[in-house]
């Protein structure tokens, strides 16, 4: 943000509520203003950023990856691309062109249907009279012959044709490929964007030499054609070979804590997960009991989808196998803040399942508040919030210039009840109670609770040792407190917090902590964080794909068939079984997009009562002219529906008519619509009736109108990564 001079960015990075993107209202509106920078957004939603921006392009909701297609064709068709970053065949020749990173374009790829590796790369182990000591490694085309990727510096962007009687291809010929599937207009009209726009738009974006990039956060992530999305950014950025560079692509960069002074890690009889967890992720169902158990032609489909290719986190398939015991049964549900019923698309689904003590026997939710997942909960243990001593040690969000880290330590004396022993009640004295019990009857279990032979009796005992060992990694940058600043943190916060601290670190490692509480964490200068050349120091060096291997052999849990691809493409939203939604709900009319407010997080702000002042509830809201087709103006009320949540179950909300979308689409604001948070009435045992603020309630809950997937009946996610989709749904609107 502070050095590219020209930025694509998907979404609105004012208010995406991200610590990391925040900074960009304060950052990019006066790079605009000085004329240092263009910024195009791609967003359907006109948000804050728009009032600066170079130009907005509203795309249809999903297409993303079209328009990038489209891009990429272009910029592939007017060799606008970065040859010389593109052509290294490795880590040595990048280095010899000034590069840390370097790509597998030139890699060939299998492409002879009837080859039993077909969509791996060809390897050594393929071409005759070739050394087995190099089996595996790649080939590239020359110019002339194939050859071992190691032994030529260089290969052919751009290859279609046999070796040794195999069909091959190059990794960027693919790409290739796709992109050239359909003409430009042909991109621009599923995207919604004109020719011109996409044309403009992939001709800026190659103008800048490195000093161009892409802003993003999670707009791909809750689609369900979202990896391929992400991929054609990933290409993109590649094409032009920005990545680690100043302006370009940067990677996060921070410093480590989990060992130094004090090995936070390892400790005796320490176990790790070995099977698969309970969201079906990170494990393939080929490995699994139930495939081998089945006779053969009959392994398919599997009971539920795998997502073996997942980066992780799947709410919803975690739900969804405890409501269907698969691959097996939950015995105890821990959240910890987590409000799916809330926040999940169609998270409504699952109440029935949280008050089911048969498929869940014990729920044990750690929270600040009664949501409407933990009031399900058997016990709800009461934790702190940020201030009062939630620790913290937050790495950043790329892009970084330099390392930095946030921490966090009580600010005040906590206001939760606290133990016998003086201790907050919270997730950390649960914890370690816990574990104390447990280490009673099973004294294997004990070493969690030891830091080599100190014992961790409170929350300090881990994250003062954790800030110890953020100073010792962090070198120079951290120093000993004078007493002037010694004296401020130990007059300045909790005196319980200090005196505990001073008993348990030596006095050169509490002044270390001190000088990093005094400046909230240990931020490296931004300049630092490049060579003279521009490039990164903390780039990420290493090779990345066009081609993923592991995505185009990957098996569908349903056929047993490989249905997926390994770079880049657009296909639209489409159910688990290939229909598109598009034509599965084209009685619905409008496609509904939802996205989050500056003013609030997630579920967490329900009852924050200034964001409450400012925005009492959240609005339809809907294009000047489908508002006067519809025959709505401001303050009318409708019914909303989907074609997962029917008529008789429609939501009712207020319209707001806008001009920040466009025609065809409908935003609706999260946040919303709360019956927890406090906006109902509660009995607590010991206090009696608790009443509730109706204004918590205002609004509409539009995680209700999320499509169920009529195949798995859970909702929609993606099909390689597990991702839930958030928004891009159709509803149907029905004036009240």
């Amino acid at each position: 943000m502070d050095h590219a001079k020209f930025i694509i960015a998907f979404g609105d990075p004012y208010s995406a509520g991200q610590p990391a993107i925040v900074p960009a209202g304060a950052i990019l509106p006066k790079r605009l203003a000085e004329g240092d920078l263009k910024i195009v957004v791609v967003d359907p939603r006109a948000g804050n950023i728009v009032a600066n921006a170079t130009k907005w392009i509203p795309i249809i909701p999903g297409t993303d990856a079209a328009l990038m297609m489209g891009m990429i064709r272009w910029i592939i068709e007017n060799k606008w691309y970065n040859k010389i970053f593109l052509e290294n065949t490795t880590e040595t020749s990048a280095k010899n062109d000034g590069e840390t990173a370097w790509t597998d374009s030139t890699h060939l790829v299998i492409t002879d249907h009837d080859h039993p590796d077909y969509l791996k790369k060809l390897r050594v182990k393929h071409l005759a009279g070739t050394d087995p000591a190099d089996a595996d490694k790649y080939i590239v085309w020359d110019g002339s012959l194939p050859i071992a990727f190691d032994q030529s510096p260089h290969g052919e962007l751009f290859f279609d044709g046999e070796v040794e009687g195999i069909h091959v291809k190059t990794a960027l010929q693919l790409l290739k490929d796709k992109a050239f599937e359909k003409t430009i207009p042909e991109w621009a009209q599923i995207s919604g964007v004109s020719s011109n726009d996409m044309m403009w738009l992939a001709q800026e974006f190659t103008s800048y030499g490195r000093s161009a990039g892409i802003l993003v956060y999670r707009v791909f992530g809750v689609q369900p054609n979202g990896v391929y999305a992400v991929m054609a950014m990933a290409n993109l950025n590649m094409l032009i070979g920005n990545i680690n560079w100043r302006g370009g692509y940067l990677p996060d960069a921070s410093f480590s804590w989990t060992k130094g002074e004090y090995d936070l890690e390892a400790f005796p009889d320490k176990l790790s997960p070995t099977k698969a967890s309970i969201s079906r992720e990170r494990f393939k169902y080929e490995d699994t009991k139930e495939y081998a158990n089945k006779p053969d032609g009959q392994k398919y489909p599997a009971r539920r989808p795998w997502f073996p290719k997942t980066y992780g986190g799947l709410w919803s398939e975690a739900l969804e196998s405890m409501q269907d015991k698969y691959p097996y049964a939950c015995k105890i549900l821990i959240e910890y803040f987590g409000n799916p019923i809330f926040s999940l698309p169609a998270g409504h689904k699952y109440i029935e399942l949280f008050k089911d003590h048969e498929k869940i026997p014990l729920h044990i939710a750690i929270d600040t508040i009664i949501s409407e997942s933990s009031m399900y909960a058997d016990y709800i243990v009461p934790d702190i919030v940020g201030l009062e001593g939630s620790y913290g040690l937050m790495p950043p969000y790329p892009p970084c210039l330099a390392k930095w880290i946030g921490v966090r330590v009580p600010v005040i004396e906590p206001l939760v009840d606290k133990t016998s022993d003086g201790r907050p009640i919270g997730a950390e004295t649960f914890a370690i109670d816990v574990c104390k019990k447990l280490a009673n009857q099973k004294p294997s279990c004990a070493g969690f609770l030891k830091i080599g032979d100190k014992n961790i009796d409170r929350a300090e005992d881990y994250f003062l040792r954790a800030i110890v060992n953020l100073a010792k990694n962090a070198g120079t940058i951290v120093q000993q407190s004078d007493d002037e600043e010694t004296k401020f943190v130990e007059e300045n916060y909790p005196e319980s917090f200090v005196s505990y601290a001073k008993t348990i670190l030596l006095d050169t490692e509490w002044r270390n902590v001190c000088y990093i509480i005094a400046r909230g964490g240990v931020f490296e200068p931004a300049e630092n964080g490049f060579e003279q050349q521009g490039q990164h120091k903390y780039g990420v060096k290493n090779i990345f794909r066009f081609w993923i291997e592991d995505y185009a052999t990957l098996k569908n849990w349903r056929t047993g068939k490989k249905t997926f691809w390994g770079s880049a493409q657009y296909i639209p939203a489409q159910d688990m079984k290939g229909d598109s939604f598009e034509e599965l709900d084209k009685d619905f009319k409008y496609v509904c997009v939802s996205y989050k407010s500056g003013l609030h997080t997630q579920s967490r702000t329900g009852g924050y009562r200034w964001a409450l002042e400012v925005i009492p509830e959240n609005k339809v809201e809907i294009n000047e002219d489908d508002a006067s087709k519809e025959g709505l103006v401001d303050g009318d009320k409708v019914r909303i529906s989907s074609a997962s949540l029917p008529d008789e179950q429609g939501l009712i909300g207020r319209v707001q008519v806008t001009k920040r979308v466009g025609p065809g689409i409908v935003l609706i604001m999260h946040h919303y619509g709360h019956f927890a948070y406090g906006s109902a009435d509660y009995e607590l045992e010991g206090k009696g009736l608790v009443k509730g603020d109706p204004k918590r309630g205002a609004g509409i809950w539009e995680n209700k109108l999320a499509r169920i997937d009529d195949v798995t009946n859970a909702p929609v996610v993606d099909p390689i990564a597990g991702a839930s989709t958030t928004t891009g749904f159709r509803i149907k609107l029905t004036k009240l």
